[in-house]
């Protein structure tokens, strides 16, 4: 099996330190991705709208994301496959990622490195790379590499922490007025305790999604009104934000 050139951090007390030089990733191995300024790491599948993509949540010196990525033998000469539980990290349409069940041509990917960042190529046509989008965070799949590209730490120094449930969210605001056609800013969702990590997936609605639709915490006014629009996490944590649309002139 061919090894790839990996750039790996390790652990010093609460404190990552770059390794001086690149060094060789095998099969069996277990690491962590994470985005190029370190603050972020792969949590796992999560739902964005109507596609999936890879949860971004916050990189620690305990990582509260998934079990770390395994890496197993690609099916293409040269390739490798990211493991994640009992499958297997894919691609199949668009930006989505997603995980599969076997290791095929789209669990399998090639990596390569300029400097300290990793470009994760799937096999196969077209090609898209697995990357980090800092605008809309999450780690999906692009058709060319004006995302953030990836790093990885190793999983061997790391301390994995224990299940912290979201007990209560809020929103950036808790009410909004627009005019039919406006888009607000994005509604952020700050989570309590603050050191969560279980649970933190959000799914957004709307009421009345002929006043105003929601996605991806972004509402649109669609016609005069008043709707709620709703954020739940995965166990059911709510909150919610009054908006108030008035005709256009």
């Amino acid at each position: 099996m061919k090894k790839f050139s990996l750039f790996l951090m390790f652990v010093a007390v609460s404190l990552f330190s770059f390794a001086d030089n690149l060094t060789s990733l095998s099969v069996g191995d277990k690491v962590i991705m994470i985005n190029a300024d370190a603050s972020k790491e792969f949590g796992g599948i999560a739902a964005f709208g109507s596609n999936k993509a890879g949860e971004a949540v916050d990189f620690t010196d305990a990582p509260a994301g998934v079990a770390p990525l395994e890496i197993v033998a690609g099916s293409a000469d040269g390739s490798i496959a990211f493991k994640t539980g009992d499958e297997y990290l894919a691609w199949t349409s668009g930006n989505t990622l997603v995980t599969a069940a076997e290791v095929d041509a789209s669990s399998s990917w090639t990596v390569t490195f300029e400097g300290e960042d990793a470009t994760v190529a799937n096999v196969g046509t077209p090609e898209r790379i697995l990357s980090y989008n800092s605008s809309n965070p999450r780690f999906a799949c692009y058709g060319n590499t004006n995302q953030k590209r990836v790093q990885f730490v190793s999983a061997g120094e790391v301390t994995p922490v224990d299940p912290i449930a979201v007990e209560s969210i809020t929103l950036s605001e808790s009410a909004l007025e627009l005019v039919e056609g406006q888009k607000s800013a994005k509604l952020t969702v700050t989570y309590a305790p603050a050191n969560a990590n279980e649970g933190k997936t959000i799914t957004w609605s709307s009421d009345k999604e002929e006043v105003a639709t929601v996605a991806d915490g972004v509402v649109t006014a669609v016609a005069a009104g008043t709707a709620t629009i709703t954020a739940t996490t995965e166990n059911g944590k709510t909150a919610t934000c009054a908006v108030t649309v008035t005709e256009k002139q």
